[in-house]
């Protein structure tokens, strides 16, 4: 695994990737929201040598440098296409968790020809105000002081997944984390044209299943594969199921 920084409209990105010498398909990873491109890396063995695989740590997250200004989720979409170009990807799926999922549906509803496929993991994007989801999002604004020292990063990615990072209100990031959430992609997803291929957990209660077929309605050509053991973080919970749909799709 490769780790390096570029430069994409005036911000610091950190990415990593490894190169494989049996194939020319390009696959590159987008995290959810409060996490970075390291949770994505328990897949590598499980995913061979078969692709070219890119992980980008989303501004504002991991090693990448925090926006100065409060971007929405058109220039995180503007900022993937642009690295993409500026490292000379010519044609690439599009894997995207959570809140890379927002960023993957923008993305992917201009059907822009240098993507591939799309998969969508438990994506948000679509607009929900039930008493569960509200309960959590107070859940995190209570918690999120305690999380702020370094000794407690451990403890926290133990939180994230436990009540899902799309709730967590970042310190530092409140007002590009107001704009991202509100913001409903159902408009969006009839646009799309690419192969997509939806993975979610049954469990998952931080982006219900309920979504994952309502996706899958407005998506034309997508395939759904539910993994009945996992929660929101489905390609941690069962990575070797997880891995073998990644295969078998693209």
């Amino acid at each position: 695994m490769v780790n390096k920084n570029i430069v994409v409209d005036n911000i610091l990105l950190n990415y990593y990737f490894r190169k494989s010498r049996q194939s020319k398909k390009t696959v590159v990873f987008l995290h959810g929201w409060g996490v970075d491109s390291r949770l994505w890396f328990k897949l590598l063995p499980l995913l061979g040598d078969n692709y070219d695989l890119y992980f980008i740590d989303l501004p504002g997250f991991g090693k990448s440098q925090t926006p100065k200004d409060a971007i929405d989720l058109d220039k995180y979409s503007d900022l993937v296409v642009d690295f993409s170009k500026k490292i000379g990807l010519k044609k690439f799926s599009l894997v995207g968790h959570s809140f890379g999922g927002r960023i993957a549906i923008k993305i992917a509803s201009k059907n822009p020809g240098f993507l591939d496929k799309l998969v969508l993991v438990d994506s948000a994007g679509i607009k929900n105000v039930s008493l569960s989801i509200k309960s959590k999002q107070l859940f995190a604004k209570i918690i999120k002081p305690f999380f702020v020292p370094s000794f407690m990063q451990a403890a926290r990615q133990k939180i994230y997944h436990f009540i899902g990072s799309e709730y967590l209100d970042i310190s530092g990031l409140s007002k590009i984390f107001s704009k991202v959430v509100s913001e409903n992609l159902l408009p969006e997803l009839s646009k799309i044209k690419k192969r997509t291929l939806l993975v979610w957990g049954e469990k998952d209660s931080t982006t219900s299943l309920k979504d994952a077929f309502i996706m899958k309605d407005m998506i034309s050509d997508s395939k759904l594969v539910i993994l009945e053991k996992s929660g929101h973080f489905s390609f941690l919970d069962e990575p070797e199921k997880f891995a073998k749909a990644i295969i078998d799709f693209v």
